[in-house]
């Protein structure tokens, strides 16, 4: 059965996406790598920042990036993916090359960017990257409060550079975290809440902002990835 399961499943994941190819490939710091796809598919897709693509593996899997920038008359696409080097993800990405050719699904909603009124306080961790740079290729010259969780404070920070962004805390404490994000909140009422990444640190972001009394504004929650579960979407 588990063999059939499998043969239907790929054949699903055949009738959607579209392909395209490895463009350019580096490693901006330690388990991060910064992917340029290129590809007529890439010209017919609507994207909007904030918006999520899923690659398809080999082993008929998804791993799913929030792309920072997306010109849709050259058919390029850029993303930088986070990730341990013992992970899945990970060790499919260690493959690939400058030739590559992978399977694209999407773009589909997660974070609409485009909506946003006023700079936000961005709260995450490494896989908020993307997002953090997709902000500011839709509102240029209007840079985010960033605030970020990291198991390396000085590869997050590198591999933030290489794609424009610039962090104001980046913590490898999640109660340090939890600290700038409240500080951040209440230093300023009015800026928009966007929430990403790890499950678990975005909860109790949020319930440190409620117990403080700043969590009246509007606010934008995703999880990426969490530590008892596979396959967020």
């Amino acid at each position: 059965m588990a063999g059939l399961f499998g043969r239907v499943k790929s054949a699903g994941l055949d009738r959607f996406g579209f392909r395209v190819n490895v463009v350019a490939l580096s490693e901006p710091a330690p388990e991060f790598m910064l992917i340029t796809l290129g590809g007529t598919g890439l010209t017919e897709h609507a994207w909007n920042a904030g918006d999520r693509v899923s690659i398809r593996t080999p082993d008929d899997n998804l791993r799913n990036y929030t792309p920072f920038d997306w010109d849709a008359t050259a058919g390029r696409a850029r993303l930088l993916c986070a990730g341990h080097a013992s992970g899945p993800g990970t060790r499919f990405l260690n493959t690939l090359a400058v030739g590559s050719e992978v399977q694209l699904i999407g773009p589909k909603k997660s974070i609409d960017l485009r909506l946003e009124e006023g700079a936000p306080i961005i709260v995450g961790d490494e896989t908020t990257l993307g997002l953090c740079a997709a902000w500011n290729t839709a509102h240029p010259g209007t840079p985010a409060t960033v605030l970020l969780e990291a198991t390396d404070r000085a590869a997050c920070r590198a591999a933030a550079r290489a794609i424009g962004v610039a962090p104001a805390n980046v913590e490898t404490n999640r109660e340090a975290l939890i600290a700038v994000a409240v500080e951040a909140a209440r230093g300023n009422p009015s800026a928009p809440l966007i929430i990403s990444g790890r499950a678990q640190t975005i909860a109790l972001v949020r319930r440190a902002l409620k117990n403080a009394g700043v969590n009246s504004r509007p606010t934008k929650v995703k999880a990426y990835w969490d530590e008892n579960r596979a396959g967020l979407d």
